[in-house]
Order: C-alpha cells, then structure tokens, then sequence
C-alpha cells in the first residue's frame, strides 16, 4: 500500500475488487501489476523485513461529531415488536441447529404473538412479526395476506418482500402445466416485488437465489442490466453457491458459453460439499461439450 510512494495502492484494489467476481489468475496479477502471482509473492517476502522494522504513523482525519440523540421510553408496541421478533429469531436457530427443540421454540413464538396482539392491537410491526413467523415456520397458507395486508399500512423489510415473493412464486409455480414457464406478467408482478426486497439494507443472498430462480423458469429474456442484478448478488455473496450456480445456468441457456464457465469456476472455489462440487463439475462438463461441439461445426 504505502511502498514506492503508494505506487500500487490503486491497482491493489483493483486486484481485490476484480478477484471477487472472476477469481485469481497470474493474468489478472499481471493487468493489474505488471508482475505475476508467484513473483508478487516473492517481491512481497523480500519486503517483509521493511514493512515489520519501518514505522509508517497514519493521521486520522477530523472526525465528525456524532449525531445527537434523545433516549426515551419503548411503546408498548416496540416492547412487544421486539419481544416478537427474539422469540422469531429463536426459532430459525433451534430450526437450524437444535431441531428436536423447533416444536418448543414455535410454540413459545406464537405465545409471544398472542400476547403481542393483545397488548399492541392493531400494530402493522406486529403483524408484520407474526406473517414472518409462519413464514419461518413453513405455514405458507397462511402468510401472504398477513404480510400483504401488513405492507399497506408500514413499509416491510427485505426479509418481508422476500417472503411474499416466495409464497407468489411458489402459488404460481404449483398452477403451472408440467415444463411451461412464467409468463411475461407474472414474472414482471414477481420482478417487481424482489426489487423491493433487492434495495433494502441489509442485502440477504436468498433475494438474488429466487431472483435467479425466477429467470431460469421465465419466458422473457433478461436483459444486460437485468444481469448486473444477478452480478450484484455474486459480488455481495462470493460464497454462496446457490446464486453462482443459477447465474451459471443462466448465461448457459443464453449461450454465454465462456462467462458461464467464469462464473462456475468462482463457484468452485467456494464449494464447501462434495454435493456443491459434483453440480459444478458436471455444468462445467456439460459447457465444455456444448463449446467443443460449437468448435466442430
């Protein structure tokens, strides 16, 4: 960063940044360096005495004031809202980690809604709350006109609009014939809703799963700027499998033969199971195939 008078302070972040989406190679060193990986290497052992015997002082900038703040008392509704949301949170825990205790911990959350609705009436936090709940809970019949109703009266949140999209999805997919598709107005009705989810902070990687989801099973063609989206999820969430694969898939079926094969090999670096990388590795060989039979013709 800071040696020949940060001489490579720019093309450093352009290697981190560009590593993330298309993985590490002596080529991409070179780009950004001028050097290969392995001499980088070197060069930077040889440094290695400098920068660990060498004092560099960093003058912190004027910082600003932080904003000020009134502390007051919790509504009841706030009190209750988070009471709510631990108990929902609990659950998707002991669902994950401590299955034998999911009955107990759903049970104790619905306890909590209860009383919720009774000390909070009329809260639309609160039954924003309770369609999550069942929403983790699975009971998807009875999620969506919780969570749509909800959304009229208060602004939801990502993890909110995600789950609306999921029981839409999932409404949607079950009417459809056996190999048909989304149409061109269901898809753009999901579209819109994902958006929703997509813009809100924190961003959660099962938005751009079902985002990919929903283009794998769409009539339309996404467009350049409708891949950036999927990108963009890439770039959040290099190690979520999930979305590189439909990504993959994805520039598969739009004949992308040689970004496909980027985006599976990024994928590969960050399988975590031997389930991860047999998927990978026959998307791989079947791309391969279809570039060599390309190549024939």
């Amino acid at each position: 960063m800071f040696t020949e008078d940060g001489r490579y302070q720019e093309a450093l972040w352009k290697f981190v940044d560009g590593t993330v989406t298309q993985g590490l190679s002596d080529s991409f060193s070179r780009e950004c360096f001028g050097f290969s990986f392995a001499d980088g290497r070197d060069i930077l052992s040889d440094y290695l005495a400098t920068a660990t015997n060498d004092e560099h002082r960093i003058a912190p900038r004027k910082l600003p004031r932080p904003p000020r703040f009134q502390v007051r008392r919790a509504t009841p509704e706030e009190i209750w809202f988070g009471r709510l949301e631990w108990a929902r949170l609990a659950l998707i825990c002991a669902d994950q980690y401590y299955p034998d205790l999911r009955d107990a911990y759903l049970e104790n959350a619905r306890n909590t809604g209860r009383l919720a609705q009774q000390n909070a009436a009329n809260s639309a936090q609160i039954q924003l709350s309770l369609g999550l709940l069942e929403f983790n809970a699975k009971n998807l019949k009875t999620v969506l006109p919780v969570l749509e109703q909800a959304t009229t009266q208060t602004p939801g949140s990502a993890s909110a609009y995600y789950a609306i999209a999921t029981c839409r999805y999932l409404e949607a997919q079950t009417a459809l014939p056996q190999d048909s598709k989304f149409s061109a107005d269901q898809t753009s009705e999901l579209f819109a809703i994902l958006d929703l989810a997509r813009r809100l902070q924190p961003p959660l990687a099962r938005v751009y799963t079902l985002l990919g989801n929903l283009w794998l099973r769409s009539e339309l063609t996404p467009d350049t700027s409708d891949l950036a989206e999927l990108h963009e999820g890439i770039k959040l969430f290099p190690g979520d499998t999930n979305i590189n694969y439909r990504v993959a898939l994805l520039h598969a079926e739009l004949d992308q033969l040689a970004r496909a094969l980027e985006i599976v090999d990024i994928g590969l670096q960050n399988c975590r199971s031997p389930q991860d990388f047999d998927k990978f590795y026959q998307l791989q060989d079947t791309i391969l195939e279809q570039l060599a039979r390309e190549a024939d013709e």
